[in-house]
């Protein structure tokens, strides 16, 4: 009787044609009333259910339950969302998967759709599913492949003791992974690679002749970086690169190269566009002690 008296105040107030999104200033009074009872009713649908014997983690569709369950499930359901829109309840996975379910089966229910509307439901749902998943942080893997490309300074001395800057142009792929730490707007993300470098060296100074190619240079780049996603598919970056250089030069005869091992940092802005589990990055920044910028273009496969 309990039950019946509070589902009665209730289709008293909803006959007042208040909706899940209209309020004014007129109806908020009746608005938190209609919360409260709703509130009320959640308790004692729990109540009437447990004495039912129906366990909500287990409905199925393979049930045929009777008008009263459907009702008390149809006001279990709205409930939960008014509670959730006015921030009375927090959203979890397990209030999620449940609501779902109700949902789900649903379709087989026999009871008059007009009073016990479940497709404004399914619709009001969605709306508020849709804005949780998105707010949730998870974590995902990721595999690259880039393709980098830079200038290195180095320091020759020749044979006489004379010295001149070397500019080495570098380039090659660069074989690696990492972590995103993410939601639909928001992230972070360190990644890791190892850059098999090509590298060009030369200096044709008036006392100083000196050049080789396809140098072999080894390469170990950490990038660290914020992502903001302005749009689905689209995503910035503002990163950290640390950049670990070992470069295999032959010096010249009598002489000697500095500077050929060096570990450095520097920043770097990037723009990523995403196709489902795939992804193409493009980055530009600058390297501390280096003398040019670098760009990298990169693949990424989400695991």
């Amino acid at each position: 009787m309990v039950l019946m008296r509070s589902l009665f105040v209730v289709f008293i107030l909803l006959f007042t044609n208040i909706t899940f999104g209209k309020e004014s200033s007129t109806n908020n009074v009746l608005n938190l009333m209609v919360r409260k009872k709703y509130l009320e009713v959640v308790a004692l649908v729990d109540q009437n259910l447990h004495k039912k014997s129906i366990n909500l983690n287990q409905l199925s569709s393979d049930v045929e339950y009777t008008e009263t369950i459907q009702i008390q499930l149809f006001y279990k359901l709205k409930s939960m969302l008014l509670a959730i829109k006015s921030n009375q309840l927090e959203m979890t996975a397990v209030r999620l998967e449940m609501m779902q379910k109700i949902l789900e089966i649903s379709d087989y229910f026999d009871i008059d759709t007009y009073k016990y509307d479940f497709y404004e439901l399914f619709e009001f749902f969605d709306v508020e599913s849709k804005n949780w998943k998105q707010s949730q942080f998870i974590f995902n893997y990721f595999a690259s492949f880039s393709y980098f490309t830079w200038n290195y300074a180095l320091s020759l001395t020749d044979e006489t003791g004379e010295n001149a800057t070397l500019y080495s142009k570098e380039r090659g792929p660069c074989f690696g992974g990492g972590i995103r730490y993410q939601n639909a707007k928001w992230g972070f993300e360190s990644g890791l690679c190892y850059g098999y470098i090509s590298a060009t060296v030369g200096e044709d100074s008036t006392n100083i002749k000196y050049n080789q190619s396809k140098v072999p240079v080894d390469a170990f780049i950490s990038t660290t970086s914020l992502i903001w996603k302005p749009k689905d598919r689209v995503a910035l970056k503002l990163g950290i690169p640390i950049i670990h250089h070992n470069g295999d030069y032959i010096p010249p005869v009598g002489g000697s190269i500095s500077d050929t091992i060096e570990i450095s940092y520097g920043y770097f802005i990037a723009n990523e566009w995403s196709f489902k589990k795939m992804a193409f990055e493009v980055s530009y920044g600058d390297i501390k002690n280096y003398p040019s910028s670098f760009w990298s273009f990169k693949l990424i496969y989400n695991l």
